[in-house]
């Protein structure tokens, strides 16, 4: 029963993507190399149970167009079952909308971005202490990653490690603990993703001064979303092909 990883999604993809490619637990199964057996879906943004953490060899928490700053009740009871994932010594991935949520959970601070909303490809300045991180250790220091969000981690915990920024977000990639990671960027998703989140978003990157026409120049491949998320299922979780 343990050799599968949750998908939890708190969120879906908006409807081109949804047409384009499927929603999230489509994006992170292909990711991940895993069957829908092998990788079952929970839709906690719709209330629904959320598991024994102890079944499953891993958890990765989808991103959502909520915000955490929201502080809706199906969020504080996510954010309680990933704290239990962790105490049960479940590794956890936490990608955009999780990421800001383990930040908070853990004691932290999240807000509008002061840099503005990050919609693109950009380049990730992995740390030093990348390096011998247990799930960035063998990736690029520099990759290409898929940003797209308005929100971002302004303080973090005391006790996190901080792996990766980018020109916009200073706190891109982060290990929150040990076995429990928190990433801005979408390495679930593909670059058409990407395309139709900044058509989505036109309106608020203009408000904000930015050219939606040069935000969708940037988008180029990203080959570390996929390795990054097998390097979860195969290192952090332990799942053979």
């Amino acid at each position: 029963m343990a050799a599968r990883v949750l998908i939890v999604l708190a969120g879906n993809v908006g409807p081109a993507s949804l047409a384009a490619t499927g929603d999230y637990d489509v994006l992170f199964r292909t990711g991940l190399g895993l069957s829908a057996a092998r990788a079952p879906v929970v839709q906690a943004h719709r209330g629904e149970a959320l598991p024994e953490p102890t079944l499953f060899a891993g958890v990765v928490v989808s991103g959502s167009i909520a915000m955490v700053t929201e502080a809706r009740a199906w969020m504080h009871r996510l954010g309680r079952w990933i704290l239990r994932c962790h105490e049960a010594g479940v590794p956890v991935l936490g990608v955009c909308f999780a990421h800001q949520l383990l930040a908070v959970m853990r004691g932290g601070r999240v807000a509008d971005n002061p840099h503005g909303p990050e919609y693109g490809s950009y380049t990730l300045a992995t740390t030093p202490a990348a390096a011998s991180d247990p799930l960035f250790a063998g990736l690029p220091r520099r990759p290409v990653v898929h940003e797209q969000h308005v929100q971002a981690v302004l303080d973090l915990p005391v006790d996190a490690v901080l792996l990766g920024a980018t020109a916009r977000d200073p706190c891109n990639a982060v290990r929150y603990a040990p076995g429990l990671w928190g990433v801005q960027f979408h390495p679930e998703s593909l670059p058409v993703n990407v395309h139709n989140a900044i058509e989505a978003m036109q309106a608020t990157l203009v408000a904000d001064g930015q050219d939606p026409a040069a935000c969708r120049a940037t988008i180029a491949a990203s080959p570390v979303g996929p390795a990054l998320l097998q390097r979860f299922r195969r290192a952090i979780c332990g799942l053979a092909d």
